[in-house]
């Protein structure tokens, strides 16, 4: 059984599973349980079986996604934090900002 007063949820959103399951076996933080998606479709089957705390979102995927994603989280949770990456930077740096986004998501709680 989860212990909500140590374990958080994280969803990574991605574009494709293989970058966002790889990704998963480097972040740091510890007590994070991780759950993956690459489309809105994947998000809603989510989010309603899980107590999710965050939400990290690659820069991968087409605005509009991006944006439908994002609608629908703060249409059906007033909790859940979502964190978007830039697409500048690159793929390369997305298990750091995701490294860093838990770090100060953890302190904060």
């Amino acid at each position: 059984m989860q212990d909500n007063l140590t374990t958080k949820t994280c969803l990574l959103v991605g574009l494709k599973s293989v970058i966002a399951e790889e990704t998963k076996s480097h972040i740091t933080s510890k007590n994070i349980k991780v759950f993956i998606a690459t489309n809105l479709l994947e998000v809603k089957e989510i989010l309603p079986r899980h107590l999710v705390n965050i939400v990290i979102m690659g820069a991968g995927l087409e605005l509009r996604d991006r944006l439908s994603i994002v609608q629908y989280i703060f249409e059906n949770s007033d909790t859940i934090t979502v964190h978007m990456k830039d697409r500048a930077s690159g793929s390369h740096g997305f298990v750091g900002f995701i490294n860093n986004v838990l770090d100060g998501f953890l302190k904060d709680r």
